[in-house]
């Protein structure tokens, strides 16, 4: 079966633009939970390089902002920051998996008074390799 990457995210894509939160990368299965496919697919197409993938230590990702960035479909993203709990549950992570790569560096955080967000903008600048513009006032 021969899968187009720029449609995977079709859902996902208009999604966003209803209000949803869009995050720039994607697990393995929590991609294989919103395109259908089995995990295997995914890691095979991220292996033969028909997917676009974001590597944070040893673990390969599904990187959403170059797909959104080929389609045009995505250049502001609708919020800024994101809670932990939340960029967790949306990208397929534990929130163990998450404080360790936070610790690392890997992902970029914001502080907003005494709590710590995970910075959307700073990490879909990274992922996508430029400036990413906020779609709010």
């Amino acid at each position: 079966m021969t899968v187009n990457p720029k449609d995977l995210t079709l859902e996902m894509v208009q999604q966003m633009e209803q209000g949803y939160c869009f995050v720039p990368i994607l697990t393995k299965a929590k991609m294989a939970t919103h395109t259908g496919l089995r995990e295997g697919q995914i890691y095979s197409m991220l292996n033969k390089r028909t997917l676009p993938s974001y590597t944070i230590g040893r673990v390969q990702l599904v990187n959403l902002a170059i797909i959104a960035e080929q389609r045009n479909s995505i250049a502001p993203i609708p919020v800024p920051f994101i809670t932990k709990g939340k960029f967790c549950e949306l990208v397929g992570l534990t929130e163990g998996q998450l404080l360790g790569w936070i610790h690392r560096g890997y992902i970029p955080t914001m502080k907003k008074g005494r709590h710590r967000f995970v910075d959307l903008l700073g990490l879909f600048s990274q992922c996508a390799g430029k400036p990413v513009e906020f779609l709010g006032s």
